[in-house]
């Protein structure tokens, strides 16, 4: 492939914070007497957004929920992400000098589920601003991943963004996953999808067109 833009999800790729997810909406649906398991979480719902998750979970259980209780579940769940990004934001070991290196040689984006406030604060918190010349968070999609639409919005905005490249085209685009529905989005939108097991099996990945462990690993392809 000709590679003329990457764009990096956010939670599992960048910093190591789905943890930190699971624990905080494992503490709301605890509340509602539902229980949610690492092993469910992370095989079955990682990647969604806060929204998605919560009317998957909850369908899946039969559990009655309005649209209204889902915002309130959703603004309780982010007051107790942003407590604890507030103590520590813990990268992804290798994500800092990799992102470092692409913004130097190529335009960067970043397609994330996250809320908004939760993206930014990482991204103030690290210094990481300066690297991104488009940011599609939850706010401004209707779908969430699985579907392209994310992805769609980052390549639209590269190509306005950076004059000089306006004929940017998906597959000409290299996006870094780590979550089944996260592939699926960036392949729907014809990019090329490399999958770091952070936090899903090289087993659940598969549908990746590369998968690597570490970031390490991608020096050599695409920092040549």
């Amino acid at each position: 492939m000709t590679l003329r833009a990457i764009i990096f999800d956010l939670d599992g790729v960048l910093v190591h914070t789905e943890p930190i997810h699971f624990h905080s909406m494992q503490r709301i649906l605890e509340k509602e007497g539902l229980k949610l398991t690492e092993q469910d979480y992370f095989k079955n719902y990682v990647g969604l957004n806060d929204r998605e998750f919560l009317k998957a979970f909850l369908d899946h259980h039969s559990h009655p929920f309005t649209d209204q209780k889902l915002k309130h579940w959703i603004s309780e769940k982010r007051k107790g992400t942003l407590s604890q990004f507030k103590k520590e934001i813990p990268r992804v070991p290798g994500s800092d000098d990799f992102l470092k290196n692409v913004a130097q040689r190529l335009p960067v984006g970043l397609c994330t589920g996250a809320l908004d406030e939760e993206a930014r604060m990482i991204l103030e918190c690290l210094d990481w601003e300066q690297y991104f010349q488009v940011v599609i968070t939850e706010k401004d999609v209707i779908h969430g991943k699985p579907h392209p639409e994310g992805y769609l919005k980052v390549l639209a905005g590269l190509s306005k963004k950076c004059k000089w490249n306006p004929s940017l085209k998906s597959n000409e685009c290299l996006v870094i996953e780590d979550t089944q529905n996260g592939i699926r989005a960036a392949k729907s939108a014809g990019m090329t999808c490399v999958a770091i097991t952070t936090s899903q099996s090289e087993r659940d990945l598969r549908e990746a067109d590369l998968i690597v462990d570490r970031f390490e690993e991608l020096i050599p392809l695409l920092l040549h």
